[in-house]
């Protein structure tokens, strides 16, 4: 199955002294935690072959070397959804500025204020350019006005 390239993002990073000599997996985990968040996303990008070392597919234990360039594609939406999929939040009510989610304790509220308009995105926009709404890679947080903890699960406004 192939990917729309407007869902593509492809992001590069040259390796530096310091990390010469990590395997490619490490690397990947470590340096491209801003758009791979989750590390079972940085795997399944090595497994699905959207990793290359100097323009080459190269295996996962590859070691690399000081000016090494590492090229990652990323698919926009999956990567969202993929995070969406590790927080335990809930969309209850939605209107034009104004959501209501419940959260699990422990979710901390930039990733609460993260995920509603992701959620919004993915949810309630039911057209193929929400992924224009996700063009770099990352979604603009809202903020979260009000919130009451209350048992097991927080309500957030």
């Amino acid at each position: 199955m192939s990917v729309p390239a407007s869902r593509v993002l492809a992001t590069e990073r040259v390796v530096g002294a310091a990390s010469s000599g990590a395997k490619l997996r490490n690397y990947i985990i470590h340096e491209f935690r801003d758009v791979l968040m989750i590390r079972a996303d940085a795997i399944n990008a090595l497994r699905q072959k959207r990793v290359w070392v100097n323009g080459l597919h190269v295996l996962d234990s590859h070691r690399l070397a000081s000016g090494d360039c590492v090229r990652v594609e990323i698919d926009v939406l999956e990567a969202v959804k993929s995070r969406l999929s590790s927080l335990d939040v809930e969309l209850q009510y939605s209107e034009p500025g104004l959501a209501v989610l419940l959260k699990a304790p422990g979710i901390s509220r930039p990733d609460v204020e993260w995920a509603v308009p992701a959620m919004l995105i993915l949810t309630v926009d039911t057209s193929e350019d929400s992924s224009a709404r996700i063009a770099d890679g990352h979604v603009v947080p809202w903020v979260a006005v009000n919130e009451v903890e209350k048992g097991v699960r927080g309500l957030v406004i």
